[in-house]
C-alpha cells in the first residue's frame, strides 16, 4: 500500500504541476521522488518507473534544464523492455528530438530524426502530429533564426489541424507541443506559455 500511495500521489502531483506550468515547484519534488525510487526499488512496476523518468524529463525541460531533461529521457529510451507502454516510448522519442533541438545539436538531430521516422513507420498506430513534428524539425535545423518564424507558423497551423481529431490530442497529455511552438512564436519561455494557458 505504501508503494502504491507513493507512486500514485507523486505521479499525479507531477502531472498537475506540468499542466499549471509550475515547473519550479515540480522540480522541488524530484529529490523526494528519487529517494522513493531508490527506497522502493523493485516494488515499483517498470511502467511506473518509466513514467517517473518521463515526467521528470518534461519538468526539467520546462525549467530550461535541457541537459538534465536529456539524461532523464535517455533512461526511458535506453530501457530494453520495449513492449512496455509503446505510447510512452514513442512520445519519449519525440521529446528527445525537441530537447536536442533546444540544445542546438543539429547534426545529431538529423540522424535521430531519420531513426525516429523509421521507428514510426514500423508502428501500427501512428499520429499525424508525430509526422508534423518530424517534418518541421527537419526543416528548422536547416534554417537560421530569421527564417524560422515562418516554419513555426506553418507548424502551428498543421498541429491545430491535426488536433481537430480528438485521438490526436492524446499527444498533448505527454508533451504540449502546441505550447512549445507558441513559445517560439511569442519569444517566451515554454513555462510562461503553460502558466498563461492554465490561468485562461
Amino acid at each position: 500500500a505504501e508503494v502504491m500511495i507513493f507512486t500514485n500521489t507523486h505521479l499525479a502531483e507531477l502531472q498537475i504541476y506540468e499542466r499549471l506550468g509550475d515547473f519550479a515547484a515540480a522540480s522541488e519534488r524530484i529529490p523526494v521522488i528519487s529517494e522513493g525510487l531508490g527506497k522502493y526499488g523493485d516494488k515499483i512496476t517498470k511502467e511506473q518507473e518509466i513514467l517517473f523518468y518521463y515526467h521528470i524529463s518534461v519538468i526539467e525541460f520546462g525549467n530550461g534544464n535541457y541537459n538534465d531533461s536529456l539524461q532523464w529521457i535517455n533512461r526511458v529510451l535506453n530501457d530494453n523492455e520495449k513492449h512496455l507502454r509503446q505510447d510512452i516510448y514513442s512520445f519519449a522519442r519525440l521529446l528527445n528530438l525537441i530537447i536536442h533541438f533546444e540544445l542546438g545539436n543539429y547534426d545529431l538531430l538529423e540522424y535521430i530524426i531519420k531513426s525516429t521516422q523509421r521507428y514510426l513507420n514500423k508502428k501500427d498506430k501512428d499520429y499525424k502530429v508525430e509526422n508534423v513534428i518530424l517534418k518541421h524539425l527537419r526543416k528548422l535545423t536547416k534554417e537560421d533564426e530569421s527564417e524560422r518564424r515562418k516554419l513555426y507558423e506553418k507548424m502551428q497551423e498543421e498541429l491545430d489541424k491535426a488536433f481537430e481529431q480528438s485521438h490526436e490530442r492524446v499527444v498533448l497529455d505527454y508533451f504540449d507541443i502546441s505550447s512549445w511552438v507558441s513559445s517560439k512564436l511569442n519569444e517566451k519561455e515554454y513555462s510562461e506559455i503553460k502558466k498563461e494557458l492554465s490561468v485562461s
